[in-house]
């Protein structure tokens, strides 16, 4: 499949996810019941040794579910980094707790345990721990933190699955783990997500809050199908010429076939017809995962001269993080080239903390995410690199 470099759009998307969709679209017996999200749930009790794993139709509804289960309520605080985006926020939100934003660590973009600990209250309830690009957080010291304050812990792996510290799985360090199937996650079916844990009165009221959730509606579903059809248009015509892939989106956009990447937190069932897609994308995670490894280490050895501050340590980078100064004359260089860098995330994410969390607003100012979608080749890698050498006057 042609298309241009682009993080943003569908990273994952190769020709056998395309035949899924159509597969499903022609099935329409099988598009809200069916097998798959239950393979899907399999899929993740064997592959993290756990004893329970639920799927929803969003990662937020996911964590809508564990923090509800665990009795999440009015005036409860919920701790969350600054750096992150609002899916994160708004399950918080909808049931009528209180987000309390922490700063960042500079290195691993995760939670600052000493902002934290400041931070905790007799209203804290809970604390949602996230790897963020799939470096791992400060799972010891917040895992420390958590236990000595009688704390919920969540990790937060919607940008990673498979990814570990000391040898154990991302994920299964904390009361319960949240994954993320949207569209530029570690794997896709558009939207989707789950959650895993080992806690037995947890996974129980978990188990009744998704039976109780209705499905989304069929309309709703056969969208999201028609999505990686759709991209793949896009992304040719992109390809082409930039003019083209725009107006295509803005078309697309007007007769409703393209939605927002947005849903709602409360609680609903996954569709078999995406966790099809899903399921599909699980069974190549090894390999996505191996070609992010790869892309990183060529990046790691031919930029390490250049004052990026390009991370060292190998994980299997959903993308990768650099800090610029004047990141939008780079943005602009490289987009001329028909090359889009990443901008998660250009701000942090409630205005209202701008002075509370500065390294998180300072990091949000600087920063720019390289491409490393298992779906890149190489020779567009080594593009991007000629280019960043190039920029600097190396």
């Amino acid at each position: 499949m042609k298309r241009p470099i682009n993080p943003n759009i569908s990273p994952n998307l190769e020709n056998v996810d395309i035949a899924n969709a159509f597969k499903m679209i022609s099935s329409p017996f099988s598009i809200l019941q069916g097998s798959y999200a239950k393979k899907v749930e399999t899929w993740f009790t064997k592959n993290f040794s756990v004893s329970y794993a639920f799927t929803f139709a969003a990662a937020r509804q996911a964590e809508y579910a564990v923090l509800k289960a665990y009795g999440i309520s009015k005036n409860d605080e919920v701790l969350v980094q600054a750096f992150t985006c609002f899916a994160v926020v708004e399950p918080i939100i909808a049931l009528g707790a209180k987000p309390v934003f922490v700063d960042i660590d500079q290195q691993t973009l995760s939670m600052n345990f000493l902002d934290a600990q400041k931070k905790i209250s007799q209203k804290t309830k809970a604390i949602i721990l996230q790897h963020t690009f799939g470096i791992p957080g400060d799972i010891e010291g917040i895992g420390k933190l958590a236990k000595e304050n009688n704390l919920l812990l969540i990790e937060d792996c919607a940008h990673i699955i498979g990814g570990t510290y000391k040898n154990k799985k991302l994920g299964t360090f904390s009361d319960a783990a949240i994954f993320s199937f949207g569209r530029d996650k570690a794997i896709s079916s558009v939207f989707g997500g789950a959650v895993i844990t080992n806690d037995k009165n947890l996974g129980e009221k978990i188990k009744k809050i998704q039976n109780l959730a209705p499905y989304p509606s069929i309309s709703w579903v056969y969208q999201q199908l028609f999505h990686p059809i759709l991209t793949s248009v896009i992304l040719y015509l992109f390809f082409l010429n930039n003019v083209l892939g725009k107006l295509s989106i803005f078309v697309l956009r007007k007769i409703g076939l393209i939605i927002k990447p947005d849903i709602t937190a409360l609680p609903q069932k996954y569709s078999n017809s995406l966790a099809f897609l899903a399921f599909s994308q699980l069974n190549r995670i090894n390999e996505f995962n191996q070609a992010r490894l790869t892309i990183f280490k060529l990046y790691r050895k031919e930029l390490s001269n250049l004052n990026l501050n390009l991370p060292i340590e190998e994980h299997f980078y959903l993308r990768i993080p650099i800090l610029v100064e004047n990141k939008e004359k780079l943005f602009s260089y490289f987009k001329k080239r028909n090359i889009y860098l990443g901008d998660w995330y250009n701000n942090v994410i409630d205005p209202k903390i701008v002075g509370s969390c500065p390294t998180a607003e300072n990091i949000a100012k600087k920063i720019v995410n390289l491409p490393s979608y298992p779906t890149l080749p190489l020779k567009d890698v080594q593009k991007i690199i000629t280019l960043l050498k190039d920029y600097y006057g190396n």
